[in-house]
């Protein structure tokens, strides 16, 4: 079993996991979500504070919410923040972070463990960050698309957002058309037509359609819909690793008014100790890919991933996610200018990056189910005389894509995730067929599944708070030697599953190291030992640092107190007893 610092933090897991599941999250609009926020400041004002992240480009407010028992200015305590709405795809996961914040104040003096979880930590959630491109998901027509900032001339006409989407046939939805081309690069899928899939060029197999984004050549350029209005993404636009001269990336990292807003707040948030995303990216599904440690203050590296004195937390943390939510969503890793990778790297912070839904890969058919069975029966004997035989037809038989994995599990879920290929004349192109997927139908959870997807991940996010560092003096000692002489002994310790420091952030110099403050009574003089020393290398699961002073002129009036301040684990104070 894994320590923490925080015991009673162990049991609230097993509270949660038999409390009643939560409805359905609603999804919110832009005014809705400004409600929301506003509705849970004033019906829990003694837990949450409503904050102003800052202005999108379009003018929309970005909210925020500050959670914890005590109010600003209290002494310092650890923080998690939260952000999700990162992409705009993910609609959802902001109703997730709304209804997460709801349950922490409901619970807050009704729930021992949710009490003790505030008195402890503080709690910081962006429900959406992007809130220009979120606002796509609740407009007409239906279009998935992430960018929301400034625009290109992407066809170097001239123009600029003069050619994009449209919705030509009048349906609601702007998807995708296939034309019967000559240079197509996808055929039907062999287990389920309704699908494409990309030739197999390495056997020699021809193509048959071309796809193209649904719209016109509006521009007479003999392309289609090649230049939208916008083009700037707001997770691709934040400094680490930012991409230049990409038109995803903005004119310069922190362009956009939404990242520059959250940057600012990372950086003048110090008691933040845990950054958690709800968004495209992921890295606890498995291990996430790793590089060689870094000496402290170096510079140049923009190798992606996390260092290797980290990936012991990573690795515990995505086995304690996937066994609690057992979310399959295939990993995804660190995209260049993204929030996720400047909070880690620049920041300095263990960011937790979490796409909490994708459709399942895992759906059988009842013709693979038999098969299984099958085989299962087929005993030792039967298995030794077929090694005899010619190989079996099954394996000459195609397998499905995984859109038509996707596809199976829609059906057999009543879910209609898809729009039928329908005959267009396109006024430009001839003869094309409109259809596919339904915009955010891959990556937005049906409404009978969001109840437990986010009451499994409030369990997982509120887990959170027991694995930060809160640095404890233990072994605290005060040894008289005589003649006013007193040697003050003691140990700090971390016995969290996270570092004080990550070694990004030991590479950066983004958190402070702790200080680590004796404080004499008035008459005595330090003879040994630095009044102030500071400590930034504590590891986690039983870090330590021995301490040493010694003092002269104690005469036994006053006490000698030792006292530690950090950013983002706590504070301790002792008062040293001499003998």
């Amino acid at each position: 079993m894994i320590p923490t610092s925080m015991e009673f933090l162990g049991l609230l897991s097993l509270a949660l996991l038999h409390a009643p599941s939560p409805a359905a999250p609603e999804l919110h609009n832009h005014a809705a979500l400004l409600q929301e926020v506003q509705k849970l400041a004033t019906d829990y004002p003694n837990q949450i504070q409503s904050l102003a992240i800052g202005d999108a480009r379009s003018g929309r407010k970005i909210p925020g919410l500050r959670i914890a028992a005590s109010q600003k200015g209290q002494p310092a305590q650890p923080a998690i923040l939260l952000v999700a709405g990162l992409d705009a795809s993910r609609a959802y996961t902001s109703s997730m972070a709304l209804d997460h914040a709801r349950q922490l104040a409901e619970g807050f003096n009704q729930s021992k463990q949710i009490t003790e979880l505030l008195q402890s930590t503080t709690v910081y959630i962006i429900p959406r960050l992007d809130v220009d491109a979120g606002e796509r998901r609740f407009q007409a027509p239906l279009l998935e698309d992430s960018a929301s900032g400034f625009g290109v001339d992407n066809d170097r006409d001239g123009s600029q957002g003069e050619d994009g989407p449209l919705d030509i046939n009048g349906d609601g939805f702007i998807s995708v058309m296939r034309q019967v081309h000559r240079e197509g690069e996808w055929v039907e899928d062999a287990t389920d037509p309704r699908v494409l899939r990309k030739r197999d060029a390495g056997k020699a197999e021809l193509g048959k359609w071309r796809l193209l984004p649904e719209g016109l050549d509006s521009d007479g350029d003999e392309k289609v819909a090649e230049d939208a209005a916008l083009d700037a993404i707001v997770n691709r636009n934040f400094p680490r690793n930012w991409t230049e001269h990409s038109a995803q990336a903005g004119r310069y990292p922190t362009h956009e008014p939404s990242s520059l807003a959250l940057v600012e707040f990372l950086l003048q948030h110090r008691d933040i100790a845990l950054v958690v995303t709800y968004g495209d990216e992921f890295n606890l599904a498995e291990k996430p890919a790793s590089q060689k440690d870094e000496p402290s203050g170096s510079r140049g590296s923009v190798t992606t991933g996390i260092y290797e004195s980290d990936l012991a937390s990573y690795e515990e943390l995505g086995r304690r996610y996937r066994e609690l939510t057992e979310n399959k969503t295939p990993a995804a890793g660190e995209e260049p200018g993204s929030l996720q990778g400047f909070a880690y790297h620049h920041r300095g912070l263990l960011t937790l990056n979490i796409d909490p839904w994708s459709v399942p890969l895992d759906a059988k058919s009842e013709t693979s189910e038999t098969e299984e069975e099958g085989a299962e029966k087929e005993t030792e004997q039967e298995s030794e005389k077929s090694k005899t035989k010619e190989p079996s037809k099954a394996k000459d038989e195609p397998k499905p894509t995984d859109d038509a994995k996707r596809m199976l599990w829609f059906d057999q879920n009543s879910v209609e995730a898809r729009l039928p290929w329908t005959a267009f004349n396109h006024p430009q192109l001839g003869p094309v067929e409109i259809g596919g997927f339904k915009p955010y139908a891959l990556v937005e959870p049906p409404a009978d599944l969001r109840a437990e997807i986010t009451r499994k991940h409030f369990e997982f996010f509120t887990s959170l708070a027991g694995i930060l560092p809160r640095l404890r003096l233990v072994d605290v000692e005060g040894k008289a030697l005589g003649d006013g002489l007193v040697e003050v002994k003691a140990v700090l310790f971390n016995d969290a599953l996270l570092p004080q420091q990550t070694r990004a952030a030991q590479r950066s110099g983004a958190v402070r190291p702790a200080r680590v403050n004796l404080v004499l009574p008035s008459g005595t003089q330090l003879m040994g030992g630095n009044s102030q020393q500071l400590v930034d290398d504590l590891e986690a699961l039983g870090g330590r640092r021995e301490l040493r002073w010694l003092v002269a002129g104690y005469a036994g009036r006053g006490a000698i107190r030792i006292e530690v301040s950090t950013d983002n684990a706590g504070s301790a104070s002792v008062q040293v007893e001499v003998k």
